[in-house]
């Protein structure tokens, strides 16, 4: 190629070049190539930002000009992102009796109600949305991801708590004990943090994105984590790193746009080797022998008839004779947790975590012969439905975490079996066939709420059906619970009458809402 003067509306005229392209077999010259540079960026994308009254937008860190000042200019221009903020609505209405909570769902449905409207195959638009407290206990959280994407656009929304109080442990420093939307720094990294989250982005620090942790204070490593590394002589407001660790930058520089840009790629299908864009490391988990993780069906519940949700029993033990330190929490609220569902056809189908929420870090110790337990309530992954067909279906489940950089990711696996038995008559066939095939169904599954009608109905109907009925009443239960005028007396009746489907963990959060078992009744 030959480097000439750009032609007309090229921003760059010295930077362009043209060649002819030349067939290795017959030598014909096969079509001309032109090239010209467009911009100094790899790319560019807007961040609309809406609030509630009361709330701060994040809009810098609030320092001096000259003097460690940083916008959102500034740290993407490090990055090689065009940006583009938009200071739009600052009229946002909490939801009603909410004391200024925001659920997932009310954050997403907000969204689509509220942001500007916009064509994302010509402008990246990522919404951002400060409010007082979300209802995870979070600083942050990336709410557009799997069962809470309604709309089926992946990564295009996340939220800021402003009204959340940090704690006092001593790394806070200067910043123990207040509220986090007046710690500009703080607020602005959350924003950013969330923000990588929505470009595909997972937590370096801990090893969930399946790399060694990286403990530079960059804006993946995640605030608790941050705060519990600093300390009182070095506390985080003089820690952070205003920037992305090495690996982030490399791959929201060079990931294909799928897995960057909103309504692309799942959240959580990206990694470091996919797409493969650097060589994996290898020898870096370790499987301690000394914890034993189980894996198993809900007690009397290794067979589930088709469309309904798979309940099983986790058990982290620690077998040897030494305290280890491990996850406080194995939840599918936590980012320590994936799994894959394989059918009996082969097709495997993964599942993650719906929230990455950047809060302090549970960390448990575990005594010799201690456990950690919890419940998974699997319905839908990334991929679709879990247990589409009958058969028998081999989970796996996989937890991984790292507290020090000098010690590689630990790592528990653990797998069952559970078999999906075919449909019993036309009822539970047709009950089934719309529940496997209504995505809000999880959502409603897993957030509860009424706005999503189809997710609402597919349960209802399955309430109606003899088979799949009791696997659904706690479901319900929790959704009226959940309703701006929480119905008790309708969630009571669901969960008296008949059997009743539920993992321990289910009838605790139950319980917590209000609700009163037969068997806690004193006679």
């Amino acid at each position: 190629m030959t480097w000439k003067t750009a032609p007309v509306g090229y921003p760059y005229p010295n930077d362009y070049a043209e060649g002819d392209v030349v067939s290795d077999k017959t030598g014909q010259v096969e079509f001309r190539l032109k090239m010209g540079r467009v911009s100094q960026f790899y790319r560019k994308f807007t961040v609309e930002i809406d609030n509630v009254p009361g709330s701060e937008r994040p809009l810098d860190n609030g320092g001096v000009i000259g003097e460690g000042a940083e916008n959102w200019s500034t740290v993407f221009g490090r990055v090689g992102f065009e940006v583009k903020v938009v200071e739009s609505d600052g009229d946002i209405v909490e939801p009603p009796n909410s004391g200024g909570y925001w659920s997932l769902a009310h954050s997403h449905s907000t969204m689509l109600a509220r942001r500007d409207a916009t064509n994302l195959d010509t402008e990246w638009r990522y919404y951002l949305l400060a409010t007082k407290f979300n209802t995870v206990d979070a600083f942050g959280v990336m709410f557009d991801s799997s069962a809470t994407d309604s709309n089926n656009v992946p990564r295009e929304g996340v939220q800021v708590s402003s009204h959340v109080v940090t704690g006092s442990q001593e790394g806070w420093g200067p910043w123990k004990n207040s509220r986090y939307g007046a710690l500009k720094p703080a607020y602005f990294r959350t924003a950013l943090h969330e923000l990588g989250h929505a470009f595909g982005l997972l937590h370096n620090d801990d090893g969930g994105d399946g790399e060694l942790p990286v403990l530079d204070f960059s804006f993946m490593n995640q605030t608790g984590r941050a705060v519990n590394r600093s300390t009182a002589s070095s506390p985080i407001s003089q820690n952070i790193k205003w920037n992305h660790a090495d690996r982030n930058l490399f791959q929201i520089r060079h990931w294909p746009d799928p897995f960057v840009r909103p309504g692309g790629v799942e959240f959580g299908y990206a990694s470091n080797t996919r797409p493969p864009i650097t060589p994996p490391d290898a020898d870096t988990e370790y499987e301690s022998p000394d914890l034993v993780f189980s894996v198993e069906p809900l007690k009397d519940h290794a067979e589930v008839p088709l469309g309904a949700p798979v309940r099983i029993n986790l058990t982290l033990t620690n077998s040897g004779d030494q305290p280890i330190d491990v996850p406080g929490d194995i939840s599918l609220k936590s980012h320590h947790l994936t799994g894959q569902v394989t059918d009996p056809t082969g097709t495997t189908r993964g599942f993650h975590t719906l929230f990455y929420l950047d809060r302090e870090e549970q960390i448990k110790t575990l005594k010799p012969g201690e456990s950690v337990t919890t419940s998974l309530t699997l319905l839908r992954g990334g991929q679709g439905a879990l247990f589409p067909v009958g058969g028998v279906h081999k989970i796996v489940v996989k937890l991984s975490w790292s507290f020090s950089n000098e010690l590689p990711l630990w790592v528990a696996l653990g797998e069952t079996t559970v078999l999906v038995t075919p449909p019993l008559d036309k009822s539970h066939a047709a009950a089934a066939h719309r529940l496997l095939t209504t995505p809000d169904t999880h959502l409603v599954l897993v957030l509860g709420g009424d706005y999503l009608e189809d997710g609402v109905g597919a349960i209802k109907q399955a309430l109606e059906d003899e088979t799949l009925g009791k696997h659904f009443k706690g479901t319900e239960a929790k959704r009226v619970l959940k309703l701006g005028t929480p119905d008790l007396e309708e969630a009571t009746k669901l969960i008296s009458e008949g059997s009743v489907v539920l993992s321990d963990v289910e009838k605790e959060k139950l319980k917590k809402l209000g609700v009163t078992f037969p068997e806690d009744v004193a006679e």
